[in-house]
């Protein structure tokens, strides 16, 4: 099975291109061609039994998976409950295959996986290479499609050795062009190309056209992403050409959804629409979620860009429903989003009602001012004048007036302050509210004394709320561990650390990424694709970064992996001097951080006894002693190591000890955290 790159084109900087217009029309011929074939195979179940009947169903199967994978997938079980009835293991293991196709087409990547994993024992079983060759394809795409991009290449290779043993050379074509798909999207594109380019030559020569057209939308695609928009355009065009004789539905959905970008980049809104409506269409009709999600969010930014906003709007809504369906997480991050504005909302508020009081503190200066003044003119004319008993009678009521107004005035200041007042007080529970809902995420002492034979936390938020967190998660045995420090404190730190929380529990709890650096990397692409979309220019305006450090221990607690951005890993063995494990100098979204940066992973073994430390910055900066300097990371590093063959609780409280001795009346500057496990 071959891919096409298009539906991970998302958010691309779109350079540009120059103006070609294309109708895109449907083929009758061809489809007719295609129906006659379809109702020859139909007409074949009539006629046949047993074994070959299993082959029809799962030639139907085959046929439709991209016209109609709904009813591809009723051929393909069809075709497997028949072939396990009749113990036909050769049916049952090409019905998996099939199976698992229809069923990456349409996004749903947990079941084409187990239909994968359960085609290949079959293949397995009856030593047939071509079989087993297809199925390590296919699971190649399914780990590219979930962007687990080394696994998605080891298979990949293992297919290609299969193929290039028995010469398969459309199987070679497939597995060149897969391979091309995955280096383009890791950003080494002249890999992509040079595979791509391989991919076409030997579809060109075996005449294979749904080959050719599918290297010829990969070429366009991988020259767009470098920059070569002229080249990019011929391929796109050429695949156009190509693709009429094939009518191909889903390959003619990816091509208008393609379009629809270039247009849009090119600031020419109504082709770019015309496209885009085009591609949803057959994307709905095909249910391809990942398709009609993306070709939403493209008549949103048209419609938008044209100040349409009522037809923006309702695109927009459109794109966020199926992005939701697809990925579940996103509902947090907008929950966590209306959350932030409720609380700017209140502090906005409590701004103007300070200004508010501000305003009668001066109206009562200026009253004051102004009864003083008076006073002091009546007594003047008082003392010089005598003045007549009316004029006297007419001040005193004046001045009577001014103390009404006064009282007036202070009862109003009183009412001004018990509200501001109480508008702290629910800020406050607010915050508090928040700061629960933080310590709730933490992994409690119960679950760290489960996974592991000692453990020491030190937890200080400078504000109520704070950006440092720790995590554990569990999987088949492996221990993935962390602490991440994001930047800022308070309602800023908390905000990114909710974001970072989330995409780390998505990637490893739902997409099953374990390994260190892997789980760096994805983690640095996530937020920096988020703080982009804030910004036009698909920057970091508010320059907010992470520091973070992950540890992966293995099912037996023998190794341990470990990939830093700017955050160690400290290591204290029995009877020897602490050691540091450097990390990468750079943060996550930022710090020289871009599509072309990886971390790096480091293995070590684990000695029995072995304390590891994770530890963000905020003790080691912390000001204070005689001399108010900070605390040094070499004077920290001093404490964890003269603390490490005490037990996990006497340790937690040693650091907190010296915390507070060394600050002493100072304010604390930043979140602190540091977690410290021995494993064994």
């Amino acid at each position: 099975m071959r891919t096409c790159s298009c539906r991970i084109v998302k958010r691309l900087a779109m350079a540009g291109l120059v103006s070609m217009c294309v109708l895109l029309q449907g083929a009758p011929v061809q489809a007719q061609r295609r129906k006659t074939e379809a109702d020859s195979i139909r007409a074949l179940l009539a006629q046949v039994k047993g074994e070959k009947r299993v082959d029809v169903f799962s030639d139907l199967c085959w046929h439709f998976r991209r016209q109609k994978p709904d009813e591809a997938r009723r051929y393909g079980k069809s075709a497997l409950d028949l072939a396990r009835g009749l113990k036909y293991e050769a049916g049952e293991a090409e019905a998996l295959r099939r199976l698992a196709v229809v069923d990456y087409i349409q996004g749903r990547y947990g079941e084409a996986l187990e239909y994968c994993q359960q085609s290949l024992k079959l293949f397995e079983k009856l030593n047939d290479k071509n079989g087993i060759a297809s199925v390590y394809n296919n699971i190649g795409v399914v780990h590219r499609y979930e962007e687990n991009f080394p696994t998605a290449i080891e298979y990949y290779k293992k297919s290609l050795a299969i193929r290039e043993q028995t010469g398969d050379y459309k199987g070679i074509s497939a597995v060149y062009n897969n391979l091309g798909g995955v280096y383009d999207l890791m950003g080494d594109f002249e890999t992509a190309i040079s595979y791509h380019e391989k991919s076409l030559e030997l579809d060109r020569k075996a005449g294979i056209a749904s080959g050719t057209a599918a290297s010829l939308n990969n070429l366009g695609l991988a020259n767009y992403r470098k920059g070569n928009f002229d080249k990019a355009m011929t391929f796109f065009a050429e695949y156009l050409r190509v693709e009429k004789a094939l009518n191909d539905p889903l390959g003619r959905a990816e091509v208008y959804s393609n379009m629809a970008l270039l247009f849009l980049r090119k600031k020419q809104y109504n082709e770019a629409i015309s496209y885009a409506l085009q591609s949803m269409k057959l994307a709905r009709q095909l249910d391809i979620k990942a398709l009609v999600e993306e070709n939403a969010r493209t008549l949103s930014l048209c419609h938008a860009a044209r100040n349409e906003y009522v037809k923006a709007y309702e695109f927009s809504a459109i794109h966020a429903a199926f992005k939701d369906s697809i990925h579940k997480h996103e509902v947090l991050k907008r929950m966590q989003s209306y959350e932030m504005q409720k609380r700017q909302a209140q502090i906005e508020k409590l701004e103007i009602q300070q200004k508010q009081a501000g305003i009668f503190y001066w109206s009562v200066g200026v009253a004051g001012v102004l009864i003083l003044a008076l006073l002091g003119m009546l007594i003047y004319a008082f003392q010089q004048k005598k003045r007549a008993n009316e004029q006297l009678k007419q001040q005193n009521e004046a001045i009577i007036h001014q103390q009404h107004l006064l009282e007036g005035q202070n009862l109003k200041l009183n009412e001004a302050f018990h509200e501001i007042e109480f508008q702290n007080f629910r800020l406050e529970e607010n915050l508090k509210y928040a700061s629960r809902m933080q310590e709730a995420m933490l992994p409690s002492a119960d679950k760290l004394s489960k996974y592991l034979k000692d453990h020491a936390e030190l937890h200080r938020p400078r504000a109520i709320i704070s950006g440092d967190f720790y995590w554990l998660y569990e999987r088949k045995g492996e221990l993935i561990l962390s602490v991440v420090d994001c930047s800022g404190q308070g309602l800023s730190g908390a905000f990114m650390s909710m974001i970072s929380y989330s995409l780390l529990t998505q990637l490893v709890a739902d997409r099953g990424v374990t390994q260190a650096d892997w789980i760096l990397n994805l983690m640095h692409k996530g937020i920096s694709k988020m703080l982009a979309d804030v910004s036009p220019e698909g920057s970091n305006p508010f320059e907010q970064r992470v520091e973070m450090g992950v540890c992966v221990l293995n099912a037996a607690r023998t190794s341990l992996d470990y990939a830093g951005a700017l955050l160690p890993l400290y290591i204290a063995k029995p009877g020897e001097e602490l050691q540091e494990i450097a990390p990468d100098r750079f943060a996550i979204a930022v710090e020289g951080g871009n599509e072309q940066s990886y971390f790096k992973r480091n293995t070590l073994a684990i000695a029995p006894g072995t304390w590891f430390y994770l530890c963000t910055d905020g003790f080691q900066n912390q000001l204070g002693g005689e001399k108010k300097h900070k605390f040094t990371a070499s004077t920290l590093q001093r404490l964890l190591h003269a603390q490490a063959t005490k037990p996990g609780e006497v340790q937690q409280q040693v650091w907190a000890r010296t915390f507070d001795d060394w600050r002493m009346d100072i304010r604390q500057l930043d979140d602190v955290l540091i977690l410290g496990f021995r494993p064994s």
